[in-house]
């Protein structure tokens, strides 16, 4: 690297889990600083008002990133990592739309 230049912010490598009736992983490569949509939606047909909405991680024992049920987000089990930087991208989920959005994605995540 030339002196006097800076390389970029790391890419990290993201993990997550979400649950929508079956577990799927599906890692991602994000910048450290830069929003991210978490990409999630249910089958057109599926009642979205009984819909339980986990994101979370391996390291995360008894909190989420984002945790959704009965119709709202609990947030007293949103770890504090996340907290005001994790919701529904679209919190009336129409067209089965259940992406959360992150902001300002920090390096130990």
């Amino acid at each position: 690297m030339a002196p006097g230049s800076q390389a970029g912010p790391p890419v990290i490598l993201l993990l997550l889990f979400f649950l929508l009736h079956a577990s799927a992983l599906e890692p991602m490569e994000v910048r450290v600083g830069v929003a991210v949509v978490l990409p999630c939606s249910a089958p057109l047909q599926m009642d979205l008002e009984n819909l339980v909405l986990e994101w979370t991680r391996e390291d995360l024992r008894d909190t989420y990133m984002f945790f959704f049920r009965d119709g709202r987000p609990y947030l007293q089990y949103q770890d504090p990592l996340f907290k005001d930087r994790v919701e529904l991208q679209d919190p009336d989920m129409k067209v089965s739309l259940c992406s959360t959005f992150e902001r300002e994605r920090k390096r130990e995540e």
